[in-house]
């Protein structure tokens, strides 16, 4: 299912970046003009503390790491596995994060933000 999800998520933000033209902007982003194809991505504002909630839950549950590598088999790569693990997670956030921002943003959701009332 969660490879499933990840291709969702990196097919329309490839998609995304064949149909719709970005800006980057520092500070707070203009709502979108859905009749045109540019859409403005901010890099930095100060709305950050949802993001920093979700990020403390989903590195929250990486606790079970602790019993897993206390019961392991092989105890001399446990280590390496650990890392490798996070690594992983890490970068399947990176990417799912980052292409997502720009798939979800891109012009094949423009119904979907017609009928939003926060950007409509």
């Amino acid at each position: 299912m969660i490879f499933v999800v990840i291709i969702f998520v990196l097919g329309y933000g490839f998609y995304a970046f064949s149909n719709t033209e970005y800006t980057f902007v520092i500070g707070e982003a203009k709502r979108p003009d859905l009749n045109t194809d540019v859409r403005e991505i901010s890099l930095f504002n100060l709305n950050f503390a949802p993001l920093m909630g979700m990020l403390g839950g989903g590195y929250y549950l990486h606790n079970i790491s602790i019993p897993i590598a206390r019961t392991a088999k092989n105890q001399e790569t446990v280590n390496k596995d650990i890392v490798l693990g996070y690594f992983c997670c890490c970068m399947s956030y990176l990417i799912c994060g980052t292409i997502g921002l720009f798939g979800f943003y891109g012009t094949y959701f423009n119904k979907y933000y017609e009928k939003s009332p926060v950007i409509a």
